[in-house]
């Protein structure tokens, strides 16, 4: 179509420019001039007419899609999405604007740190959760244009970047504040939900990309099976024990989940063990910023997705790190009376120093007396002095 266009348009522009030189040589006919110089100066306007119109057209009609920052672009024909995805470089639009236009679009990584996430957890702890995600608009690049079309349409649909980034971030609020409260497969204390990382990352996996990864065939809760499946074996969190832990005095941490999965035979074991191992998979390749997991609706590729770090705040983080400050300065005195008793027994051994004057003194590094030295300094004359000599020298 563009090239037909274009031309149609290069066609036109030539007879044009001879019509113009075929009315001007007409007019200089007429005015009385000879024909030879008629025909040259029709000849120069039908040339520079041709020249000057062609460049003007094409000077309107070569764009460029971006390369640096890479760019894919969506042709509009008369305002209309078109079908057809152009690739970085010049490409050829006759009527720029007019007849033929493009929706360029950014397709770079987009890196971004959310800001931290705050939920409180069912112990009424305060907990910030601090996200990052990676993504890319398209993708399918290495597959058919009728998918690339789709997801960048989609994109488009969604209000691009703007649009993509507040969806993600208000589905990745409400998941947390979900899993936190969830009994099936949530924490029951701020202790646990620190260490439930990459059960984080799962969830939030599923709630961003949903349909658009592999199901697991199981009634069981995927956080419970992540983490009965993974290795090493992680136990039960607090709430998953009632249903999924020990059932028994001599059962295992996980008979409850064991004894379900007895049920469903081995075929279909291992094709819950081959989805959770591709589950796992997913997880792992998106921690690790290697991802390719694309989400349809929102027409964008998923690179990255995850938790830097789990941080508890509030009240309960000021309480904690009071006890921890205690705790240190309660080690610090134990071994600093350590070291005192080890040193007035060593004495006390060798007979210099009562057992009496020993506990004096602990009670006193200890600050728990005190001692005051009181100093009085008299002055003699010398003949008093000599006396006291004599007198000392006497009684020794």
């Amino acid at each position: 179509m563009r090239m037909f266009v274009t031309i149609l348009s290069v066609l036109l522009i030539l007879a044009g420019s001879v019509f113009v030189g075929e009315l001007c040589e007409y007019i200089l006919k007429a005015i009385g001039l000879p024909n030879w110089v008629c025909f040259w100066i029709s000849l120069l306007i039908e040339t520079f007419l041709f020249i000057y119109l062609t460049y003007r057209f094409l000077k309107d009609a070569i764009r460029e899609i971006p390369a640096d920052p890479p760019h894919k672009a969506i042709l509009l024909f008369l305002g209309k999405r078109q079908d057809k995805i152009l690739d970085e470089g010049w490409r050829l639009l006759p009527f720029y604007q007019i007849i033929f236009d493009v929706i360029a679009i950014d397709v770079t990584k987009n890196n971004e740190d959310l800001p931290p996430q705050e939920v409180k957890t069912p112990d009424l702890a305060d907990l910030s959760f601090e996200v990052s995600i990676t993504w890319s608009a398209g993708g399918y690049w290495d597959e058919g244009k009728k998918k690339q079309i789709e997801l960048l349409n989609n994109y488009i649909m969604s209000e691009k970047e703007k649009g993509v980034k507040k969806i993600y971030k208000d589905i990745i609020q409400s998941r947390l504040r979900a899993w936190v409260f969830a009994e099936d497969e949530g924490p029951a204390t701020w202790q646990e939900a620190i260490g439930c990382k990459d059960e984080i990352i799962a969830t939030l996996v599923k709630a961003i990309l949903g349909d658009n990864i592999p199901a697991i065939p199981s009634d069981i809760p995927t956080n419970v099976l992540l983490r009965y499946f993974s290795v090493p074996r992680k136990g039960p969190l607090e709430y998953q024990k009632q249903k999924w832990g020990k059932q028994t005095e001599q059962g295992s941490n996980w008979e409850g989940i064991e004894a379900q999965l007895e049920k469903i035979g081995d075929s279909k074991l291992e094709e819950l063990k081959k989805a959770i191992k591709e589950r796992q998979n997913i997880i792992r390749t998106l921690r690790e910023g290697n991802g390719s997991l694309v989400h349809k609706k929102l027409g964008i590729t998923i690179h990255l997705l995850t938790i830097n770090n789990v941080a508890l705040v509030g009240p309960v983080a000021e309480a904690v790190q009071k006890r921890a400050k205690e705790k240190e300065e309660a080690l610090a005195e134990k071994t600093e009376i350590d070291h005192l008793l080890n040193m007035i027994g060593k004495l006390n051994r060798e007979g210099k120093i009562s057992k009496e004057l020993a506990a004096e003194l602990v009670q006193t590094e200890r600050g728990k007396i005190t001692k005051n030295v009181d100093e009085k300094k008299i002055s003699t004359s010398p003949e008093l002095t000599k006396i006291l000599k004599k007198l000392a020298n006497a009684i020794s």
